[in-house]
This record gives C-alpha cells, sequence and structure tokens, in this order.
C-alpha cells in the first residue's frame, strides 16, 4: 500500500485507498474520499503515479478533500518516496460507470429495496428510509472498492408499482445519506416503454413492456 502519514489523531477517519489489479500487471490507486468528522484534524498522503503522464506525485487529502498534489524526485532505488517508480501505483479520479443495475448481492430492480425501515447516515425526521442498513449506500460503499465513485443507479423493465417504489427507495437514500447524495448522480430507467419485438427488446420481460404513459413517468419524479 501507499505510504500514509498522518499530523494528528482523527475522531473518525473513513478515508481508504482502493488498488485493483489489471491484466497488464499494472495496478492502479483511486482514493474514494469519504466524509470526514468535523473536528478531524488528520492530513492523508497518498503517493502514486500520474495516470496522465506517469509523473510521481504526491496526493495531500485534508479534512477529505484534496488539498495539494506535489512532484516526487523519484528514481530508481532513490526516492523522497520510500519506492521506486516501478513499485508506485496510478492515481487516478474516482470511475463514473452510468449504467449500475446493483451491486454486492443488492439488485435495484429487486422487490426488496426499500422493504424493511433502516436509516440513511444522517437522515432526517420523516424521511422514508432506505432498505436494511441501507442498501443503496451499501452498494456505494461497495462498488468504490473497484473504483467507482459515482453511478447512475440503474432500474430495468418491471412491473409499474416496483419502478415507482425503487425509484422512491433511491431517491430517499440520496435524502437521508450524504454519502450516496454525492455517489448516486441519477436514476436511470431502462425500459419499459421499449419495443417488444424479439431482438430490439434484448432480455427485457415482455410482460412488463408497455406503451409509453406519461403519468407513469411522472410518479417515478
Amino acid at each position: 500500500a501507499n505510504k500514509v502519514r498522518d499530523s494528528g489523531r482523527p475522531r473518525i477517519s473513513v478515508a481508504c485507498l482502493l488498488a485493483q489489479s489489471l491484466p497488464s500487471g499494472e495496478r492502479y490507486m483511486m482514493s474514494y474520499i469519504l466524509q470526514l468528522g468535523a473536528n478531524t484534524k488528520m492530513q492523508l498522503f497518498y503517493e502514486g503515479l500520474d495516470y496522465r503522464t506517469r509523473a510521481p506525485i504526491r496526493v495531500g487529502v485534508d479534512k477529505g478533500l484534496v488539498a495539494t498534489v506535489e512532484n516526487l524526485q523519484v528514481t530508481s532505488g532513490t526516492a523522497d518516496s520510500s519506492r521506486s517508480p516501478d513499485d508506485l501505483p496510478y492515481i487516478c479520479p474516482g470511475f463514473i460507470d452510468l449504467q449500475v443495475n446493483g451491486y454486492a448481492g443488492i439488485d435495484y430492480s429487486g422487490t426488496g429495496l426499500g422493504a424493511l425501515p433502516a436509516r440513511g447516515t444522517d437522515s432526517a425526521p420523516g424521511d422514508r428510509p432506505d432498505a436494511p442498513e441501507g442498501a443503496v449506500e451499501m452498494v456505494v460503499r461497495a462498488i468504490a472498492a473497484s473504483g467507482t465513485t459515482r453511478h447512475l443507479a440503474t432500474i430495468i423493465t418491471a412491473p409499474r408499482e416496483r419502478i415507482t417504489t425503487n425509484c422512491a427507495s433511491i431517491a430517499a437514500a440520496v435524502r437521508t445519506s450524504t454519502r450516496v447524495r454525492t455517489a448516486v448522480v441519477g436514476i436511470h430507467v431502462e425500459g419499459p416503454f421499449i419495443s417488444p419485438v424479439d431482438g430490439p427488446r434484448g432480455a427485457h420481460d415482455p410482460k412488463h413492456l408497455r406503451n409509453p404513459d406519461w403519468n407513469e413517468f411522472s410518479a417515478w419524479q
């Protein structure tokens, strides 16, 4: 892992580094910075290669935000880092995925997305809560391990009531969780207003395909 140094003792430490091995053997590292406690005094430093230039850099993170980006003077066997350039991972911004149907066993089109009461990270009284333990937030946390920091929650063709209910559950999670609000940038409804013809409809269940309905669309809002 990268060399990480701190300049104080945090009340809450929720920043993490995420690495992924690729077939080429190169390693990419994404820093997924979660919300830090209001009184956090920790400053973290991540060292790696700029994904655009392959130049060695050190990224400083203060209170959950990127504060500094500095060049590292690194040569094989000698560096102000303890590692050679060949050992350093890549550092890049988080990925944005335009279609996430679910993750970690949680299905955005599933029947139980908002079935039981629970609370998001900072839910407010009166808000309809997310699913148990915050199912949408669980997706956000789990998918971060792939380097994906933002995504469109995707719901596919399903019965009218389920699409409406699941849209409401995702929207509630966005309202009640700062982490979800940052990571889920919108809802992608794939179907149900598509062609029923085999081929164009793909894997969508023909039982639930239907003509465009303005009232149904309005219910998703």
